[in-house]
């Protein structure tokens, strides 16, 4: 008999974390295309770093300790923060009128919804 948990640590190990690398790469080449040293610098920069700690986290967490409500605590509150910034961030952008936008968006948008599944 397989395993069940076993097969949710293989999921998100081998398909769903893939998968969030990959989205993760294709907005930091859309970003490279859209010279995004010269559009947002250092404070888009910094926002990345903080939203890469807020989603990585709790995905560190629930693949190293037991799942328990400390866990699911610690993951919801980091769910909670994350979603606020990467609102803050897409209208910053909108507002800004910069040029990272479009596909950029997109991979953006992609990620947010994964980053639901992911947490719960």
């Amino acid at each position: 008999m397989i395993n069940p948990a076993l097969l949710v640590r293989s999921y998100l190990l081998y398909f769903i974390l893939p998968l969030w690398v990959l989205a993760g790469l294709t907005d930091y080449f859309l970003h490279k295309r859209t010279r995004i040293e010269d559009t947002s610098g250092t404070t888009e920069s910094a926002l990345h770093l903080l939203q890469l700690g807020e989603s990585g986290i709790p995905v560190i967490v629930a693949l190293l300790f037991e799942i328990n409500a400390l866990v699911i605590g610690i993951m919801l509150f980091a769910l909670i923060i994350h979603e606020r910034r990467l609102y803050g961030t897409s209208t910053m952008h909108i507002h800004a009128d910069t040029s990272v936008r479009g596909n950029s968006m997109s991979i953006v948008s992609w990620k947010f919804s994964r980053s639901w599944r992911c947490h719960l």
